[in-house]
């Protein structure tokens, strides 16, 4: 089956683009021949199937347009699944694929107001959390329990030696891996922790894996590379035997979905530490322990949990086995079959009830990208000034 895969990014740092990246590598395995459009990177030779569009944000519509035309002309999906809500109500008509998922790797703060059109551009909905499934069935009651599956992100991990039953190592070694960026990621709040457990005079390293636009501050701001070690972007083994030499992984997010990374560094025993996001970042680390998850951007309260993983009685061989267990659904042979399954079985489906896509009336075609998202702002006022107008 002809499948197309869309996101803004592809070959970059990322839990979506890891798992991309396992579809461009796993597919064919399990009867898909897939190409990924790819909105925002330039174009990589390493990756055949992939096709780059490259975009900025000066470009018109029109221009936008015609290059993915121009990307596609030789590959006519069977389904589409798109990994991005972004700018489906303008780009999506241009995959001629009769049927179309939308894969929901994580909240936004606008899901819930873009889920009320774009589901009705799209026949079915894979989803990372039960939080996700049931947004989707609260905008969509058109949609079956058939049309909605909740799906377990991928790992695929090396042969690294894991030992469930040892003890926090000496000096205690906590983590971060992921894109250094203030947005989302809120990356600065790693300085002020880690100022609070020097002034406390605690024993810990922090390793960072990652790179991102906020690494030359967080150098400049944390120096001890006794206490913080950036190791940068790392794959393969190497990356695996990074994560396995830590006792806990920490986020600091304001928003997440469920975290490659965190699943990736569970399934070796590495204890998560994770802000209360609603998501399955939150569930999973509180199926370890209700006591890892701290409220959003309160880094008092994460320096208490740091201080809790430093006591004796820590039950670190406990948690270490909840973490094994808690994330075994996310087998990569399971997942690529589930996948396969949803997919052929919404290719099978009757078209869901659809919407037409918004008009593009002249001028609307030749006005910059970036002119864009203040129309779609401009028109979800419109539909809530319109929506209040009819319940009064």
């Amino acid at each position: 089956m002809r499948c197309l895969h869309t996101n803004i990014a592809f070959s970059s740092l990322g839990g979506v683009q890891a798992i991309l990246r396992a579809h461009h590598e796993h597919d064919a395995s399990i009867g898909l021949d897939s190409r990924f459009l790819v909105y925002l990177e330039p174009a990589d030779a390493q990756w055949p199937r992939a096709r780059f569009v490259n975009f900025a944000w000066d470009w018109s519509l029109r221009r936008t347009r015609q290059a993915i035309r121009s990307q596609l002309a030789d590959f006519t999906p069977e389904v589409s699944v798109y990994h991005t809500t972004l700018a489906m109500p303008f780009l999506a008509d241009l995959d001629r694929s009769p049927r179309r998922i939308l894969y929901l790797h994580g909240p936004l703060p606008v899901l819930r107001e873009q889920l009320t059109s774009r589901l009705y551009w799209v026949d079915g909905v894979l989803a990372v959390s039960d939080e996700l499934v049931d947004l989707v069935q609260s905008v969509a009651p058109h949609f079956g329990r058939d049309r909605v599956q909740r799906v377990f992100a991928p790992i695929f991990p090396v042969s690294v030696p894991v030992d469930l039953q040892r003890p926090a190592r000496q000096p205690l070694v906590l983590g971060y891996s992921g894109r250094l960026q203030i947005h989302d990621k809120r990356v600065e709040r790693l300085t002020e922790l880690c100022r609070r457990l020097d002034a406390a005079r605690l024993e810990y390293r922090f390793e960072v894996l990652g790179d991102g636009p906020e690494r030359a501050n967080l150098e400049r701001d944390l120096p001890d590379r006794q206490r913080v070690i950036f190791h940068g972007v790392q794959s393969g083994e190497a990356y695996w035997r990074t994560l396995a030499g830590w006792d806990a992984i920490v986020f600091f997010s304001d928003r997440e979905g469920t975290p490659v990374a965190q699943l990736e560094a569970m399934s070796l025993g590495v204890v998560p530490v994770v802000p209360a996001v609603n998501s399955g970042a939150d569930a999973y680390a509180r199926a370890v322990d209700p006591g890892l998850v701290y409220p959003v951007g309160d880094v008092p309260a994460l320096d208490q949990i740091i201080r809790r993983l430093l006591q004796r009685d820590t039950p670190w061989a406990q948690w270490r086995q909840r973490c094994r267990e808690t994330i075994a659904v996310h087998d990569a042979n399971q997942y690529l079959h589930r996948f396969a399954e949803f997919v052929t079985r919404i290719q099978a489906l009757p078209s869901a009830p659809r919407r037409p896509f918004p008009a593009q009336p002249f001028p609307l075609g030749f006005l910059p990208l970036s002119a864009l998202a203040p129309l779609a702002e401009w028109r979800r006022k419109l539909r809530r000034i319109t929506s209040a107008g009819r319940s009064t």
